[in-house]
């Protein structure tokens, strides 16, 4: 090659090196624009969304504040009260007074159900260890829960509870254990104990179904009065199971706003405020104290976790502030079997976990959980705040 020809090589090498560079840095300017616009697009939709949410807000406190101003109706009142009273009944203070045993049939314990042509029962065996002033309490069998199979539940778990004027002094949990007509449990119970504190102590031993979601149903009771129990006996008792009446309390309110946008496949769950949360009132790290509630909340696909998500923790206040936004991925085909579960917690003195109650919005959800949700799907990319009840 003469000098000639390679001195035009390198001018063609060095113009297509240029062009290469050129080109290269052309597309880094190109994909810095479209990143820059996409997050502003995003941008711009959350604060869309927070307007709508705003609005949602705003609109829901004014109908709380119209409610809150409107007199009392006496008629709702009278209908309440009666309500309360039919729901002490059934409490498990008030059982064994109404199906207290007879002197002659301390041994086995058999209630008069004739609304109930077969009954659960539960076999226990109870005994008292002197020498270590131990009570033990042993769930054997839980038995004609046939009834009780279905779909929607496939567990069953059972609560063993000691009550002395009016307080509760122990309470514990079984595990869980798979529905059948007979459910060999087999689990030990032991109290700390002496001899005199078994006078105006009641023992109950409730049975609980959980469904798919996790959630307790009550479905009975039994309760065995300590105060004429001989403790130097071992005994077995039959217990049939005494339906309990729901608890239908509400333990506080929780404003949730919703918001689904189908372009995307995405739903906006947004935790805003909670009031008057009560818990259970037979705990003393709850009782006329501030306490410092959070929330778990969960996306649910006919029962299974999709995505979790827990909030910070509200400190010493019944009325917290959240604000906080979720947002979930959910495909429009799976829309009809979502739902999302809001567990509300706090931690007590002693920083463990205490469970206040729980809301359901869905597909799968009653009352005021289902209007929320067909609101929201009805009306894509609108934001909808309502108020929920919590209860257990």
């Amino acid at each position: 090659m003469t000098e000639q020809d390679i001195s035009s090589f390198k001018k063609h090498l060095m113009v297509w090196t240029m062009l290469c560079t050129t080109a290269g840095l052309l597309f880094w300017i190109f994909k810095k624009i479209m990143s820059k616009r996409e997050e502003y697009l995003k941008q711009e939709e959350a604060a869309k969304q927070k307007r709508h949410a705003n609005l949602a807000i705003m609109e829901e406190q004014e109908k709380i504040k119209t409610n809150d101003e409107k007199p009392s109706n006496k008629s709702d009142m009278q209908n309440d009260t009666i309500q309360y009273t039919q729901y002490q009944e059934f409490l498990p203070d008030n059982l064994w007074k109404k199906f207290s045993l007879t002197s002659e049939s301390r041994d086995v314990q058999k209630y008069d159900l004739s609304f109930e042509s077969n009954p659960a029962q539960v076999e226990v065996l109870i005994y008292y260890q002197s020498f270590v002033k131990l009570f033990r309490i042993v769930i054997l069998t839980v038995n004609n829960l046939e009834k009780f199979i279905n779909n929607d539940s496939n567990k069953i778990r059972v609560k063993v509870i000691f009550r002395r004027s009016n307080e509760t002094k122990y309470s514990e949990s079984s595990q869980l254990y798979p529905i059948a007509e007979t459910v060999p449990i087999k689990e030990n119970f032991s109290v700390q104990m002496d001899t005199l504190d078994f006078y105006g102590c009641v023992l109950y031993i409730t049975v609980w179904s959980i469904d798919v979601f996790y959630r307790e149903l009550l479905l009975g009771a039994i309760s065995i009065d300590l105060n004429s129990y001989n403790h130097n006996l071992k005994k077995n008792f039959y217990g049939d199971v005494l339906p309990v009446k729901k608890d239908t309390k509400v333990y506080g309110h929780l404003l949730v706003s919703l918001c689904h946008i189908p372009s995307t496949e995405r739903l906006t769950c947004v935790v805003i405020s909670g009031k008057n949360f009560t818990g259970d009132a037979n705990s003393a790290s709850i009782l006329n104290k501030a306490i410092n509630p959070y929330l778990d909340i969960s996306l649910l696909n006919d029962g299974k976790l999709i995505k979790n998500h827990t909030t910070s923790v509200s400190k010493e206040t019944r009325d917290p502030v959240f604000n906080e936004m979720i947002e979930f991925f959910v495909p429009q085909s799976q829309v009809t079997l979502s739902d999302i579960l809001i567990m509300v917690f706090y931690k007590d003195d002693k920083n463990f976990n205490e469970t206040i109650g729980k809301i359901l919005i869905g597909s799968h959800a009653q009352e005021d959980g289902y209007k929320h949700w067909c609101k929201t799907l009805e009306n894509p990319e609108q934001s909808f705040a309502r108020w929920h009840a919590i209860k257990k």
